[in-house]
């Protein structure tokens, strides 16, 4: 009965072998073992991965293919079977999971290949029904994570696998508050913010951090500062330190920082405070912290320090002697420093004020309000004088002794200059042209004469011409020469006019047909008994030439008109006709009247905006004194009736006439004017007897009396 078992589960495995399509890669063949020992076919079972991967079993067959064998088949004992192990993405094949009926496969040599097979084993197939199985588990991904330098959460993810949720990566902090956490970025270079579910591989991440930027710093030492009193250089520091002690910085995140100065005279500088002389102190602000990126702030630099005094205050009648810009003395003979500006004060006076310039250097020296009762320039090398001039100043008798120069500049501002003098031994101009007289060598006085303030340029030929006004006294030896400049608005300056005349430097009279400000400086030279020559330069004030403009004959002005209306009428007519008339203003208008046979029995009543208008005796109505335009109505014009008593002729009559609407009823009766459109355009109460309606477009109308009249007309 065992035997007869056996041979019928060896047919029905035959019969289930025989039943199975042959792989299209290789020909039929047999799963019988060669050698010559007794085979039979087995059932084959294949049970797959529970997820993740798939098993597919293969036999080779003579050709030297893989014949593919599905799980219920049957295989001969003694055939070699293979197993090719192919995982999902994310996947790998649980070590020594595939196995037959328990026991362990060989493992294979795999060759290359395009199925996704990452295993091989084989096993030869027992003589016995064989279940084949094989397991895949989860890649399980690492993660590495580099917070350089900062510090990574507690609890940071460090695996995942395919199957994982999506998760954001952690947020590391950092010690230096200064630092943002700008991301993470892995080993290609890309940011990395999450991980995807589906995601595959290991992942070595390295943490970015952000510097905080300098937006705006406050309390940076400006270039220069100026000390008002004198110090030591202790003590500029200690001022320095008070003014500017530190820098004080804000970042692009809203962090404030302070950033200390520490300030010293500059190496190998050594202090002098003479007025104007400038002292290197350098700053340097303490560096920023760590994780803040200075975007090209100046954190250290040098300013110049130095004194600036004050100016001279005057003592009443009191003396000054200046020898330099910036020093003076004062009554006590000792030197001061001062801004060179001398400082008056209503009410005082100086007695004396002297100018001695060094040898070799040039002064200048600017007088406010300043009155002093003598001015003397008596330096004894070749530096001149100059006295800027601002507000009204009196410089007394000025003397300007042998081999000296003077010269007075209009400052900001500059008044008149009043009870000055000038006696020239030496060289002086006067450029604010305000001198009025200087007594030279030989008791020669040299006056200065203005010219006229503005001078047009004529129409005859087409020249302006100026005069200087000041000569040679007669009987004088002096030398006198004209220079005309022009002054240029544009740059603030006055330079040589141009020649389009002739005697320029030879006369003090000068033309010209170039519009602008002129003036003229005069020099005067005279040589005295010993050889010594003294000049002397007077500047006018300036004249603006100005442009020829024809008179202009203004417009007769042309008179208001305005007009007066006069009706068209039924039964009469006016002269002039009816129709608007043109009046100048102030005129009057006049009209007459005259009344038609059938309606000579009428009484018109004539009005003008509204106010009555009789005639004269011959029958003229006169309007006078028109100001406005001016409308005049006519009423109380009917037909003649047979007799005194006899009423109106029963008749209604509609026409159109002179662009108006003529009514006549022998009643009154209301009146619409209807438009073609079915719109009324005018409702009127009419008396009895003949009416007229004026201020109709052009156009058909309907006529429609109250009393059931109604007539078509055409306003033209």
């Amino acid at each position: 009965m065992r035997t007869f078992r056996y041979i019928l589960s060896l047919l029905a495995a035959t019969l289930a072998l025989l039943a199975q399509p042959a792989m299209a890669q290789a020909p039929e063949t047999s799963t019988k073992a060669q050698p010559s020992d007794p085979v039979f076919p087995y059932l084959l079972t294949i049970q797959q991965p529970a997820e993740g991967a798939t098993l597919d079993v293969m036999i080779m067959n003579a050709a030297g293919t893989y014949t593919a064998v599905s799980s219920g088949q049957t295989v001969y004992n003694g055939t070699k079977v293979d197993l090719f192990f192919v995982p999902q993405e994310g996947y790998q094949l649980t070590v020594g999971s595939i196995t037959y009926n328990g026991n362990a496969t060989t493992a294979e040599t795999l060759a290359p290949n395009d199925k996704g097979y990452t295993a091989q084993r084989s096993f030869t197939m027992p003589a016995q029904p064989t279940t084949v199985t094989a397991e895949a588990e989860l890649i399980r991904y690492t993660i590495t994570y580099d917070p350089n330098g900062g510090t990574l959460p507690q609890g940071s993810p460090t695996q995942y696998t395919v199957v994982s949720d999506e998760f954001t990566l952690p947020t590391p902090t950092h010690a230096n508050t200064y630092l943002s956490f700008e991301g993470w970025k892995d080993t290609d270079g890309n940011t990395v913010a999450t991980v995807a579910k589906g995601s595959i591989g290991d992942l070595s991440l390295t943490a970015q951090w952000k510097e905080s930027e300098l937006a705006e710093a406050v309390g940076q030492p400006t270039e220069t500062q100026i000390i008002t009193t004198i110090m030591t250089a202790d003590e500029i520091l200690a001022d320095l330190a008070a003014t500017w002690p530190k820098l004080t910085f804000t970042t692009d995140r809203g962090d404030v920082i302070d950033s200390p100065i520490s300030w010293k005279l500059k190496d190998g500088a050594t202090l002098d405070l003479t007025p104007g002389k400038k002292n290197p102190f350098e700053w340097t602000a303490t560096p920023l912290p760590d994780g803040v990126k200075g975007n090209g702030y100046v954190m250290n630099g040098t300013t110049q320090v130095y004194l600036e005094a004050s100016p001279i205050i005057p003592e009443d009648n009191g003396e000054i002697t200046i020898t330099d810009e910036n020093k003076f003395q004062q009554d006590d003979g000792t030197d001061n420093y001062f801004n060179g500006e001398i400082n008056g004060e209503e009410g005082k006076t100086i007695n004396k004020l002297t100018l001695t310039p060094p040898a070799d250097t040039d002064m200048t020296i600017k007088l406010n309000e300043v009155t002093s009762a003598a001015t003397l320039i008596n330096g004894t090398g070749t530096g001149k004088t100059n006295l800027t001039l601002s507000g009204t100043n009196s410089l007394g008798a000025v003397t300007i002794e042998p081999g000296n120069e003077l010269t007075l500049t209009p400052g900001e501002n500059a008044g008149d200059l009043v009870n000055t003098a000038v006696t020239n031994k030496g060289h002086f101009t006067d450029l604010t042209a305000r001198v009025p007289t200087v007594t030279l060598p030989g008791n020669i006085t040299l006056e200065r004469v203005d010219p006229a303030a503005s001078t047009p340029i004529p129409s005859t030929d087409g020249y302006a011409e100026l005069e200087a006004g000041i000569t040679a006294p007669e009987g004088t030896q002096m030398n006198l020469t004209y220079l005309w400049q022009i002054f240029n608005a544009q740059a603030g300056t006055w330079s040589t006019a141009p020649d389009d005349s002739q005697l320029r430097n030879a006369s003090n009279t000068y033309r010209t047909r170039t519009v602008g400000q002129y003036r003229c400086l005069v020099t005067a030279t005279v040589t005295g008994d010993g050889g010594t020559t003294t000049t002397t330069t007077l500047t006018t004030p300036p004249v603006a030439v100005t442009p020829y403009v024809p008179p202009v004959t203004p417009p007769t002005p042309q008179p208001a008109t305005y007009t007066v209306t006069l009706p068209a009428l039924v039964g009469a007519s006016t002269t002039p006709a009816a129709g608007a008339h043109t009046v100048t203003e102030g005129d009057g208008f006049s009209f007459t009247l005259t009344l038609d046979a059938d309606y000579d029995q009428s009484v018109p009543v004539v009005t003008v905006n509204g106010n009555a208008l009789t005639p004269d005796a011959s029958g003229k109505y006169t309007i006078a004194d028109i100001s406005a335009n001016l409308t005049v109505a006519i009423t109380g014009i009917v037909r003649n009736t047979t007799t005194g008593i006899e009423q109106v002729e029963n008749a209604t009559l509609i026409r159109a006439e002179s662009g108006a609407l003529l009514i006549r009823t022998p009643v009154s009766v209301t009146a619409q004017v209807i438009a073609l459109t079915g719109n009324v355009v005018r409702t009127v109460r009419l008396p009895a007897g003949d009416s007229r309606v004026d201020g109709l477009a052009s156009g058909i109308y309907i006529v429609r009396l109250s009393n059931e009249i109604t007539k078509k007309v055409i306003i033209r």
